[in-house]
């Protein structure tokens, strides 16, 4: 059973929203099974060969108001303590959304970008490219910056 179940089903539209998109733009699309989805972390694969894990919209904390586009997480290590999604052996490339825009980034890309501008530095909050972990989990994750993002871009897709 899932125990989030309102974030599954937001995830799985914002999948379907990267898949019209694309779809618009002549990509083909073809979905992972469930245990492709939970084990290898890839939602979708775009024209038969990109594996693509799709990132929508986040709040920063659990009790802001709204979404927003100007950073995105990364999840260099899981709960677990394994890699992350960022170094998933399975996954070619990440759709982050935007507001207007879906932003294709190469993995090697963005683990590229992420070993220059993470610092080795704690946070005891969510903060831009310093590792911060939730109590009682040993994940490390940092924000990103969108527009960092943009500037490491394979494609941009327009909603």
């Amino acid at each position: 059973m899932n125990k989030y179940p309102d974030q599954f089903k937001e995830g799985k539209s914002k999948e379907q929203d990267f898949i019209d998109v694309a779809r618009n733009n002549g990509f083909s699309i073809s979905h992972a099974n469930p245990s492709q989805d939970r084990y290898q972390h890839w939602d979708i694969k775009l024209t038969k060969s990109h594996k693509i894990d799709v990132k929508g919209l986040k709040k920063i904390r659990r009790g802001d108001r709204d979404v927003q586009e100007i950073f995105h997480y990364a999840e260099i290590k899981n709960v677990e303590g394994k890699p992350g999604w960022c170094y998933s052996d399975y996954v070619d490339m990440f759709a982050f959304e935007t507001f207007d825009y879906w932003i294709i980034v190469k993995k090697q890309d963005l683990q590229d970008m992420l070993k220059e501008k993470v610092s080795k530095v704690w946070s005891t909050s969510p903060e831009l490219y310093k590792m911060y972990h939730r109590n009682g989990r040993k994940d490390i994750i940092t924000l990103v910056k969108t527009i960092d993002l943009m500037f490491i871009a394979y494609h941009k897709l327009k909603k």
